[in-house]
């Protein structure tokens, strides 16, 4: 009964009934999303796998040796005329060949070749990248029809069922000297193998997902039940007196030092997904991150990873501040994090551009794509500290080079990421920096230079911003740190701070 007449409050209570539609409109939302991206990420890493394979075979079947594979078919007539390793020269060295490249390429299904037999109509595995069991002239009972019809030019084979199982392959042609189709070379991924991985990403973006809707709710909720008190109190109050009502105002306060709460919580959360400033310098030596948001949770996100060779440093300044943008700066962390483990070789402007594709399919219902402008302003650097080299793409987002006491400017292209029809977009492009000993590069939002304040209470200005770059040149770190966050807010004095402010900074 408890139970009921608290639904019964809620929905009779117009704000409450707004908030839970709200709360279930974007749980839904994020279910449906969460699952379509699954099924999408798998479709994008099957697509990624095939072109893996289909690199692999069309590398190997350039050079591998046509006229000693077609010796060998024609050699050997009988099924496990080659049993064993060591019982011919050109089967070892072809075998070879297919072994480094299945171990180079981290495959756990082996290489192999085939032929197609003319008189039994059907492939006859030949050479085979796995060493201890051999399959010479065994038939290859289930093969796609695909292989026959493509056989001059090869192809890629989408999930289909053999002998062996459900897979995923590649083929490429092997030609001798003559130029004639002599055999295929075929590389294979298990299909069960893959879909595991891709669910495994599909776990840490529901993880994220229902992160994100714990914090909506534990924002929600005290509001809600403050809401249901006030209510009550409010018909309390025709019968009730002075104290009624200075307890009304103390359920008030009560309420409000809950919201209070859950958006501390919130903002913790959020500062737990970015990298610590120790991390940061740990990684990038004499570098900085001043970040200030307007509110308890912010728009305004960074980023950065290493390589074996490289570090990459990210900037955003997602649509909106506060609750909203803190909700997009989660989307544009997990997509900017998922592209980075599948694809770490990616330079700047692609991952921008695959960023720009996976934030707008998150945020957008492909039959309405035009209504959607919400957006995230972002910055790339892919920095090389051995040849003293940074690759810069951007999109809203600029990079400052300062040089011999002046500043360069480098800029983003003028659309951000996602945003729908908002902007005329096209892909985004990236420019290659060499660097000099002393050369300090920043990164930074809008929300430094567009700040009031001041005597006569004025925006700071991108003028005022560069001079102070020059002015603290030459300084460590922290000392730049410091001395922005004291010329921000001695600017700032007692006005209300307009955005998120952002700036990060690193020097060669």
């Amino acid at each position: 009964m408890a139970v009921s007449n608290i639904v019964q409050n809620i929905v009779g209570n117009l704000k409450t009934r707004i908030l839970l539609i709200v709360f279930l409109t974007i749980l839904g939302i994020t279910s449906f999303f969460t699952i379509f991206g699954y099924f999408n990420q798998l479709a994008n890493y099957e697509e990624a796998v095939l072109n893996q394979l289909m690199g692999i075979v069309s590398g190997l079947g350039a050079d591998f040796n046509g006229d000693q594979h077609q010796k060998l078919t024609e050699k050997y007539q009988w099924r496990d005329d080659i049993s064993a390793w060591g019982e011919d020269p050109d089967y070892d060295a072809l075998a070879k060949t297919l072994a480094t490249a299945q171990h180079a390429n981290e495959l756990s299904s082996r290489i192999f070749t085939m032929f197609y037999d003319e008189e039994e109509r059907i492939f006859l595995y030949a050479v085979s990248s796995d060493t201890t069991e051999f399959t010479f002239r065994h038939k290859y009972e289930m093969y796609p029809n695909i292989l026959l019809d493509q056989m001059n030019e090869g192809g890629k084979i989408e999930t289909y069922d053999s002998e062996t199982g459900e897979w995923i392959s590649a083929f490429y042609p092997i030609r001798n000297s003559n130029g004639d189709v002599v055999g295929l070379i075929q590389a294979d991924v298990e299909f069960g193998a893959f879909k595991k991985m891709a669910f495994d990403q599909f776990k840490q973006q529901a993880l994220i997902s229902f992160i994100v809707i714990l914090v909506i709710a534990g924002i929600l909720y005290p509001y809600v039940r403050s809401v249901l008190k006030e209510d009550e109190d409010l018909k309390l109050e025709l019968y009730e007196q002075k104290e009624l009502i200075e307890e009304r105002n103390q359920l008030i306060e009560e309420r409000n030092k809950d919201l209070q709460e859950s958006l501390n919580y919130a903002g913790q959360i959020q500062e737990t997904m970015l990298p610590s400033k120790a991390i940061f310098n740990k990684i990038l030596p004499n570098s900085f991150v001043f970040y200030q948001p307007k509110e308890k949770v912010s728009g305004d996100f960074y980023w950065i990873r290493k390589t074996e060779k490289h570090i990459l440093v990210a900037l955003s300044d997602c649509s909106g501040h506060g609750i909203p943008g803190a909700l997009m700066s989660m989307i544009g962390l997990s997509k900017l994090t998922s592209i980075f483990n599948h694809h770490p070789e990616f330079e700047p402007h692609q991952i921008m551009n695959q960023m720009d594709i996976e934030v707008t399919e998150s945020l957008t219902v492909k039959s309405y794509r035009t209504e959607t402008t919400d957006s995230m302003e972002v910055g790339i650097c892919k920095i090389d500290p051995i040849n003293k080299k940074v690759v810069f793409a951007g999109g809203m987002v600029d990079l400052f080079v300062v040089r011999n006491g002046e500043i360069i400017e480098h800029k983003g292209d003028r659309f951000p990421v996602a945003g729908g029809d908002a902007y005329e977009k096209g892909k985004f492009d990236q420019t290659i920096i060499k660097a000099e000993e002393g050369d300090a590069f920043y990164m930074f939002s809008d929300g430094y230079a567009d700040q009031f304040g001041g005597p006569k209470q004025k925006k700071f200005l991108n003028k005022n911003f560069k001079k102070l770059l020059l002015d603290i040149h030459g300084k460590t770190g922290n000392e730049k740190h410091e001395l922005l966050h004291q010329e921000f807010n001695n600017w700032k004095g007692d006005l209300e701070q307009l955005d998120d402010v952002l700036v990060i900074g690193f020097t060669f």
